[in-house]
C-alpha cells in the first residue's frame, strides 16, 4: 500500500522506512501491544524487560513502549504492575569505553566507523584500520550511556493518572518519578540534528541538565504535571524526595516546579512558588555545597 518501502543503507544493511510516519507509529505500538499482551500473561516482569530491551533499538522507541501499555491496557480493561517492575528493573547505565570501534551513520544516512584504542581516537574503516591522525581524547575516559529506553518508556507513561481505582494515594506514576528521576544522567534522546544539550558536570555523581538553557525532560515534564494536579498527597511526595537526598532528583523537582508556578495556574502555581523556595532549592543547595567539600 505505500505505507513502507526498503531503503539500503551505505554500509549495505537494508532498513524498512516508514513514508507517513505518525500511523506508522500508532501501527507500530498497537502490535508491540499485543505481543506485550501475550507475553504477560506468562510472565509480567519479563515482558517489561522485553519491551524494554527490544525498543531500545527502534527509533521513538519511548513513545512507542509507553503507547502500546496503554494500548494494551485500553483492548484489556487492566495491565500488570509487573511490566513496571520489568523496566524499572532495567537501569540506565554508562560505561567507560576503553578500546572499541563504533558505527554512525549522518545526516545524510552515511555510515563511519571511529576507533579508540588505549586513551585516543581516529576514524577507520569497519575493519578497524586507521584513516586519518589520532586525536587525544584527554585524560578523562570516553563514556558511553546505554539502556536507557525502558527508564523512558516509564517517563513517557507517567504522563498519565496511573493508580488503582479505590486508592488514589497509591499513585503508579508517582512512584515511578521518584525512581527514574534519581538517573545520574539525562534521559533525552539525541535531537535530530545531533547537537549538544547544555549540562553541568557533578563529577563522578553523574550529570544534570541546565536550568536554564537545556530541554526539558519528559520525566521533569510528567512531575510538572503531577505539581498541577490536585492530588491530595503531593506534599508528602515531595518531602519524601527530599529524604532521599538524591542531587538529581532535587535538580528535577526544581525544574518542574519552575515549570508549574511560570504556567500561572492558579492554587498550584502559589504552591509550587513556595515549595521551590521554601523546601526543594534549599535541599539543593545544601546538597550541593556538601558535594564541594570532597
Amino acid at each position: 500500500m505505500g505505507a513502507v518501502r526498503t531503503f539500503r543503507l551505505a554500509g549495505r544493511e537494508d532498513v524498512v522506512i516508514p513514508t507517513i510516519p505518525a500511523a506508522f507509529l500508532l501501527e507500530f505500538s498497537d502490535v508491540v501491544g499485543n505481543e506485550l499482551t501475550i507475553r504477560a500473561q506468562h510472565d509480567s516482569k519479563a515482558a517489561g524487560i522485553w519491551l524494554g530491551k527490544r525498543l531500545d533499538v527502534v527509533y521513538l522507541g519511548d513513545m512507542i513502549g509507553a503507547q502500546a501499555i496503554r494500548s494494551m491496557a485500553y483492548k484489556q480493561g487492566i495491565f500488570s504492575a509487573g511490566i513496571i517492575v520489568g523496566l524499572l528493573s532495567i537501569e540506565p547505565l554508562k560505561k567507560p569505553i576503553n578500546n572499541a570501534l563504533l558505527s554512525f551513520l549522518d545526516p545524510n544516512g552515511q555510515q563511519f566507523f571511529l576507533k579508540i584504542q588505549d586513551g585516543k581516537m581516529w576514524a577507520s574503516n569497519r575493519s578497524g584500520d586507521a584513516q586519518g591522525e589520532q586525536i587525544d581524547t584527554g585524560d578523562e575516559p570516553m563514556h558511553i550511556i546505554s539502556d536507557t529506553t525502558g527508564w523512558m518508556i516509564l517517563g513517557q507513561l507517567a504522563k498519565c493518572p496511573l493508580a488503582q481505582a479505590d486508592d488514589d494515594s497509591q499513585r503508579m506514576d508517582a512512584h515511578i518519578l521518584m525512581r527514574i528521576g534519581q538517573c545520574h544522567f539525562p534521559l533525552l534522546r539525541v535531537n535530530t540534528d545531533g547537537l549538544p544539550h547544555f549540562e553541568h558536570d557533578l563529577g563522578e555523581y553523574g550529570h544534570v541538565l541546565c536550568h536554564d538553557q537545556a530541554p526539558i525532560e519528559v520525566a521533569t515534564q510528567a512531575m510538572a504535571d503531577l505539581f498541577s494536579s490536585s492530588w491530595g498527597y503531593i506534599d508528602e511526595w515531595v518531602d519524601e524526595a527530599i529524604l532521599s537526598g538524591s542531587l538529581h532528583l532535587l535538580h528535577r523537582l526544581v525544574i518542574a516546579l519552575r515549570t508549574v508556578y511560570k504556567r500561572g495556574i492558579p492554587v498550584q502555581s502559589d504552591w509550587a512558588l513556595k515549595a521551590h523556595n521554601e523546601r526543594v532549592f534549599p535541599a539543593l543547595t545544601a546538597g550541593l555545597q556538601q558535594l564541594k567539600k570532597y
